[in-house]
């Protein structure tokens, strides 16, 4: 009974969340301001998902999320490290 309770009150601040930083997307400054919350947004859409198809209990939570979260952000690295890479490519004419 508590897991589903839990479940609405993540998928409810989800919303309330999302609903927020939506706002900020129409005050912010620069594109770059514009993608990190359009990420953050996707982010915690993910989450809701996670949480609403899995039903972890307590303690899984509790050792599922870190590791994620720590997944996450070596994902996010790796693309960043891999984007600063191809962007110093110069591409030559190919001869035969």
């Amino acid at each position: 009974m508590g897991g589903q309770c839990d479940k609405t009150a993540f998928v409810a601040f989800v919303v309330l969340l999302s609903l927020s930083l939506s706002s900020i997307v129409l005050l912010a400054q620069t594109q770059a301001d514009e993608e990190e919350v359009v990420k953050s947004l996707l982010q915690a859409g993910k989450k809701a998902i996670i949480v609403d198809n899995i039903g972890f209990t307590e303690d899984e939570s509790k050792g599922f999320w870190p590791v994620y979260d720590e997944f996450q952000q070596i994902k996010q690295k790796l693309k960043t490290k891999g984007r600063s890479r191809s962007s110093g490519i110069t591409w030559g004419v190919m001869t035969p």
